[in-house]
């Protein structure tokens, strides 16, 4: 049941990937060839933007919740900075979907932009263990911030898949931003 909940977690990573080079290609488009691809994808996207926070959002933490307390891997310190920042954001995106409000938009960039800086750092441990100057302390954790992690796909890692959520929250966000609205 462990490797079956793990694989899945890295296809879903895997799928976010797909979806944000799908996203990268269209603004490409947009700003190189005048396709109207974003413009689309953004007109269908905003208006939605909070429930699709909310969903990545709960499937991180459900994910994360599963990694720690079914398949028994114990969070580092970089982990639990993560978790620090996603964790808040189910409540926050379901109060603004049930109020219908967008004010909490820059706080949600915040919180994800402070996620993905730590995610980003944590994944670059794993690809550079000896290269960077580590940021945490197997004493206080009990757990190294480098040690025992698996590659999924060849490149993937659990800081690599919060990488992938922080990106796409903040991403929808952005397309959820009406300049209009300010």
């Amino acid at each position: 049941m462990a490797q079956t909940g793990i694989h899945v977690i890295a296809t879903l990573a895997l799928l976010g990937n797909v979806v944000l080079a799908a996203m990268a290609l269209l603004f490409v488009g947009q700003k190189l060839f005048k396709a109207k691809g974003w413009s689309k994808l953004k007109r269908f996207v905003s208006p939605r933007s909070y429930y699709f926070v909310f969903g990545l959002s709960l499937t991180a933490t459900l994910a994360s919740l599963f990694l720690s307390e079914i398949v028994k891997f114990t969070p580092c310190v970089l982990c639990w900075y993560q978790r620090i920042v996603m964790y808040p954001q189910i409540i926050l995106s379901y109060v603004a979907i049930v109020r219908n409000e967008r004010v909490l938009t820059p706080y949600l960039i915040i919180l994800n932009a402070i996620g993905a800086l730590v995610a980003a750092y944590h994944y670059s441990l794993h690809l550079f263990p000896n290269a960077l100057p580590v940021g945490c302390n197997p004493a206080i954790a009990g757990v190294s911030c480098i040690k025992g992690y698996s590659f999924y796909y060849g490149f993937m890692t659990f800081p690599y898949m919060a990488l992938t959520v922080f990106v796409l929250n903040i991403i929808l966000l952005l397309m959820s931003y009406n300049k209009k609205r300010r």
